[in-house]
C-alpha cells in the first residue's frame, strides 16, 4: 500500500480508526457512522436523508455516496440522479467520491454498467465525482475490467480466495497445559470427550471468545502441533480448547498449535476451517477478536 499514490483505508465501523490514529498511519477512513466529524473523516451518504441529516450538523463533511446497483442493501438506486444531486446540494457536505457494492459474480458486468451509469448521468449534470470504487478482493481478481480508482481489498491482504494468492495469515496458540486421562475419563464441559484408552489432551490458550468457532467442537476441527493433526477434543470453552494429543509425543506447555497456516508438511487453510465450520472465510477472519495478539 506505501507505494500507491492515494492512501485510503475503509471500515465499517469506526473503532479501527482510533486505532490506526495511535499507530500513526495517517490514511483516511470511510465509515458507515456519524458522530465522528473531528476526526475528519470520509463517511458513506447512504440516502438524501442521512446526507441531510449529516449537513444539518454544520460542519463541513467529505462523503462518498453509497449508489446501490442490486445488492439493495444500503445507498441510493442508481437510476434515482434526482436524490443523488440532491445531495451535492448539502452545502456542508463536499462529495469526495462514490461506490457501489458487488453482489454476485453473474451480476458484477451488470452492475458495473449500471454504476457507471449513474456516474455519467451525474457528470452529464454538472457534478463531479473525484473518486470512484466498486471492487473488493473478489472482484478485483475477477473482473479487474470494472476498473475504478480504489479497490476495497480485505480478504485478498490475507491470502485468502483465488487459488493463485499465497495465503499469508498464520493464526496460532500456545499449549497450556497436558493433562493425562485413564481409559473412561471424560474432559471438558459435560465431558464430550471421553478416552477410549489412555489420553494425553492439550489445553490451548484459544476459545470461542477468541473467534474459534464452537462448531468445531468435538472432532469437527483440528489443529497442527508437531507437524502432526490434533482434534479438538470435546466442546471448545470460551477461552482454552482442548485437543487430543495421544499419537503426538513431546508435546509441552509453551509449544504453539497452527491453528490456521503450516506446520511441516500439513497445512489448515482459512477456507477449511470455513468448512469444516459451515461458513464462509470471510467470518472466520472477521470473527478473530482484539484478544488474539497481532504481530
Amino acid at each position: 500500500m506505501s507505494n500507491c499514490q492515494d492512501n485510503y483505508c475503509a471500515t465499517f465501523r469506526n473503532y479501527p480508526w482510533i486505532e490506526l490514529d495511535r499507530a500513526a498511519l495517517r490514511h483516511n477512513v470511510e465509515a458507515l457512522r456519524k458522530r465522528l466529524h473531528e476526526h475528519k473523516l470520509t463517511q458513506t451518504a447512504v440516502s438524501l436523508a442521512y446526507a441531510q441529516e449529516l449537513n444539518r450538523r454544520g460542519k463541513s463533511i467529505d462523503v462518498h455516496i453509497k449508489i446501490d446497483t442490486g445488492m439493495h442493501r444500503l445507498g441510493l438506486h442508481w437510476e434515482s440522479l434526482d436524490e443523488l444531486a440532491g445531495i451535492f446540494h448539502c452545502e456542508n457536505l463536499h462529495v469526495t467520491g462514490a461506490f457501489t457494492h458487488l453482489c454476485a459474480d453473474s451480476l458484477a458486468a451488470e452492475q458495473g454498467r449500471r454504476f457507471y451509469q449513474a456516474v455519467n448521468g451525474l457528470k452529464e449534470r454538472g457534478y463531479a465525482l473525484p473518486k470512484v470504487h466498486l471492487l473488493a478482493s473478489d472482484g478485483l481478481l475477477r473482473h479487474p475490467e470494472l476498473g475504478g480508482d480504489y479497490a476495497r481489498v480485505g480478504l485478498a491482504l490475507c491470502g485468502v480466495g483465488e487459488k493463485e494468492l499465497r495465503p499469508v495469515l498464520t493464526l496460532k496458540a500456545r499449549v497450556s497445559q497436558v493433562r493425562e486421562l485413564t481409559a473412561g475419563e471424560g474432559a471438558g464441559y459435560d465431558w464430550q470427550f471421553t478416552a477410549q484408552r489412555p489420553s494425553r489432551i492439550a489445553v490451548l490458550t484459544i476459545g470461542y471468545a477468541d473467534g474459534l468457532p464452537r462448531s468445531l467442537s468435538c472432532g469437527a476441527g483440528s489443529v497442527l502441533l508437531h507437524g502432526k493433526r490434533a482434534p479438538v477434543a470435546g466442546l471448545i470453552c470460551m477461552d482454552q480448547t482442548l485437543v487430543d494429543v495421544t499419537e503426538i509425543p513431546h508435546v509441552s506447555p509453551g509449544d504453539k498449535a497452527m491453528v490456521i497456516g503450516k506446520n511441516g508438511d500439513l497445512e489448515i487453510a482459512a477456507a477449511q476451517v470455513a468448512e469444516w465450520a459451515g461458513t464462509i472465510p470471510n467470518e472466520i477472519l472477521s470473527r478473530l477478536g482484539r484478544r488474539v495478539g497481532f504481530g
